[in-house]
């Protein structure tokens, strides 16, 4: 989903610039500081500012939903003005703000009870979640005997997502420590599937936080892909198109008019799908916090709302990140799994009624995965009539979900509770 292939900077020895915190006395300027940045377009300004308003813990809550409600307004104003430019920008901010409305809190849970040592399950939401909303996956997984961490998927800015990541390798050396060291990766939706590439990414460079855990590989038993993934496939066959997109939808003029057009319509259709994440992870954010969304958001066509979901094709802005992001893109993460000595054993678990990553999209990836990787067990199970990541609501589905789940540990050495036993609803 994103490439940083083109990002430049030099790390800092902790991979990001560090953030020094901002008075109540400075952030009751917040708006003004803003403005002043964004109508010079010095957006790194902007990410200065946010993060320092950001940088303590028990300010977040207070600070959270005023600096969300200015990066809304202000967005909306550029809109207005037509400075196209920063209302993209300021918008694309907003998005990645609303990746995770619980920011970089992450939850660990043991399980409720255990007879053998326990198995670690690493939840990682879907863009617009919370750690709230990833609770009926977690208590499922703890009645049969798991520890769990959950988390939504931050992404930037990049002085949160690397406390995220802290917390996230100190939980996992913890539980790793007590119980079996195995672990399960279950992802949710495309925003899931890239964050977790993202921590892989680190893990595998033995960056920061990383550097004093078991190789990934090590540990990891198995993954759930929980309405995901959604990749641009070809007009003609349907199937997945191989490489990154992003840099694919640059200029080529060896490329014939034909196979030109064929792409433009590729990297439309993707913009039109970045698009209805974006409408939808703002507008939930904004509903979370009770504030005022953007009505550029309804606009069908608006340049800056196209121009932000652009973005999600042809990676970040160039000013979004002062260092690499250590970021891997699909075909990073496919060249990892499928050089594993020992496949992973993975689980699609999906909707027939998902209006935003549709059936169609996530059965082309599973068969792309079945190309790159055949040595791989493969299971997949459709959850009927259940909306995009909310597969676990009901009982009757939660059931299905879990019986699927069962199927895959059994394939597993992972141990838990009831494991012939019939499954039941947390």
């Amino acid at each position: 989903m994103f490439d940083f292939d083109d990002l430049e900077e030099q790390l800092t020895p902790r991979g990001v610039l560090e953030s020094t915190g901002m008075s109540d006395e400075d952030f009751a300027t917040i708006g003004r500081r803003l403005r002043r940045a964004q109508e010079s377009h010095d957006f790194e300004e902007v990410t200065t500012l946010i993060c320092q308003a950001l940088c303590e813990e028990e300010l977040i809550p207070k600070r959270f939903p005023r600096l969300a409600s200015e990066l809304a307004g202000q967005a909306q104003e550029a809109a207005i003005c037509s400075d196209w430019k920063a209302s993209e920008s300021l918008l694309w901010i907003l998005w990645m703000l609303s990746l995770s409305s619980s920011l970089h809190e992450v939850r660990t849970q043991r399980p409720k009870a255990n007879t053998f040592p326990a198995p670690c399950v690493l939840i990682v939401g879907f863009g617009g979640s919370s750690t709230d909303e990833l609770q009926s996956q977690a208590d499922w997984y703890r009645s049969v005997g798991f520890s769990v961490i959950s988390t939504a998927p931050l992404s930037w800015p990049d002085t949160l997502r690397e406390r995220q990541n802290d917390i996230i390798a100190k939980e996992l050396r913890t539980l790793f420590a007590e119980g079996s060291g195995q672990l399960l990766v279950h992802m949710c939706s495309n925003g899931g599937f890239g964050r977790f590439s993202a921590l892989l990414a680190a893990w595998t460079q033995r960056l920061g936080s990383f550097a004093d855990l078991p190789q990934p590989e090590k540990c990891i038993s198995a993954m759930v892909i929980e309405c995901a993934p959604s990749r641009p496939t070809d007009p003609s066959t349907g199937e997945v198109l191989g490489g990154s997109l992003g840099s694919s939808s640059k200029s080529d003029p060896e490329k014939s008019p034909a196979a030109r057009a064929e792409l433009d319509a590729v990297v439309s259709s993707e913009i039109d799908f970045f698009q209805n994440v974006l409408r939808g992870c703002i507008a939930s954010l904004c509903l979370k916090l009770r504030i005022e969304q953007p009505s550029m958001l309804l606009e069908n066509g608006n340049v800056a709302l196209r121009g932000a979901a652009r973005f999600g094709v042809v990676g970040p802005p160039s000013w979004a990140h002062r260092g690499s992001a250590a970021g891997w893109d699909f075909p990073d993460f496919e060249r990892w799994d499928c050089n594993l000595q020992s496949p992973l054993p993975r689980l699609f678990l999906y909707s027939d009624r998902d209006a935003l990553v549709e059936q169609s999209k996530i059965e082309a990836y599973i068969r792309h995965t079945e190309r790159y990787n055949p040595q791989a067990t493969v299971l997949r199970a459709i959850i009927p009539r259940a909306v995009h990541c909310r597969l676990w609501g009901a009982k009757s589905n939660r059931e299905k979900c879990a019986a699927a789940v069962q199927k895959l540990l059994a394939v597993t050495d992972i141990k838990v509770e009831g494991q012939t036993e019939t499954v039941m609803g947390a």
